[in-house]
């Protein structure tokens, strides 16, 4: 039954794929206008937010204090550290210090998956600049969403670490399949993070094509058409939300925010992949939204 239904699933991918590109071959401006938009997008606004916070944060969480931490704090010292890299740093700094921290064999894999599931977050520059100061002009709007995404993602902290966690899986395991980890040099660094900045503008460009596709297809108008969007490719549907009346932006924009899309989801997945499950990540994400959704509500713009 499992195999039928998978085949099931895989051919109507399959099928979905094959419309999705013959459709954009008869339509090819709905490709060519958001690939525009979203390669201006990354060379503006995602890598001067993002690339050397993720080169320094690829530095920091190797350094020998992390392992200190890890072990003077054996309950959260780590979780701490990653979970303020991923707020100054943005996605995908939380997934990526997890797996780091994992093959080091510093945690175990549950708590891994446990600080990947609430450290993946937008950058504060981002909030503060990109959405506070050029979408609203005002920067008291990325602070109170920054605000908004500290609280959520210790909520989400909370309720994932009384769900799922123990205090063995706090305890650091080393094991014998642990790959060797040596601390990166700036050189690694910089390589690392390039080909990461190069992965998440390719899921920037994909995703916000979809997006564009999704809104052609289905033709929804004002909230619904952003939300769309967002639901996508979080920072178009972002850009997006200005032609919104400012209460009801907001609120999409922390809708988005708490989410991510899912084209950081997939980013994050991608870096995962194989090492760890994305399974506490995914629901972390729908936990973040919700609780953004609901602080947006009574404590929004007005």
């Amino acid at each position: 039954m499992r195999v039928s239904i998978r085949s099931g699933i895989t051919t109507v991918f399959n099928a979905l794929i094959l419309l999705i590109f013959i459709y954009l071959l008869a339509k090819p401006n709905l490709a060519i206008i958001p690939i525009t938009e979203s390669i201006y997008l990354c060379v503006k606004v995602i890598v001067p937010a993002l690339f050397i916070y993720m080169v320094l944060a690829r530095l920091v969480i190797s350094m020998p204090f992390t392992t200190v931490l890890c072990n003077k704090l054996d309950r959260y010292g780590v979780e701490a550290e990653v979970f303020l890299l991923g707020i100054l740093c943005g996605f995908p700094v939380g997934a990526k210090s997890a797996v780091y921290l994992y093959n080091s064999g510093t945690i175990s894999k549950k708590r891994a998956e446990y600080l990947c599931a609430f450290t993946n977050n937008a950058s504060l520059s981002f909030l503060l600049g990109y959405i506070g100061t050029s979408l609203f002009s005002d920067i008291k709007i990325g602070i109170r969403l920054a605000i908004f995404q500290f609280i959520s993602s210790l909520i989400t902290a909370i309720i994932l670490r009384l769900v799922f966690m123990k205090k063995e899986d706090f305890q650091n395991v080393k094991s014998v399949n642990m790959v060797p980890q040596k601390r990166p040099s700036v050189s690694d660094a910089v390589t690392d993070t390039a080909y990461t900045m190069l992965s998440v503008c390719a899921f920037i460009i994909t995703f916000s094509v979809i997006g564009e596709l999704a809104v052609a297809v289905l033709k929804p108008e004002g909230f619904i058409k952003v939300l769309i969007k967002g639901f996508f490719e979080f920072s178009s549907g972002i850009a997006s939300a200005a032609s919104l009346e400012p209460d009801v932006a907001f609120f999409t924009i922390s809708i988005a925010v708490g989410f991510s899309g899912l084209c950081v989801i997939m980013q994050v997945i991608s870096v995962i992949r194989g090492v760890l499950s994305p399974k506490m990540y995914v629901l972390g994400r729908f936990l973040s939204m919700a609780v953004f959704g609901l602080l947006s509500i009574f404590f929004g713009m007005s």
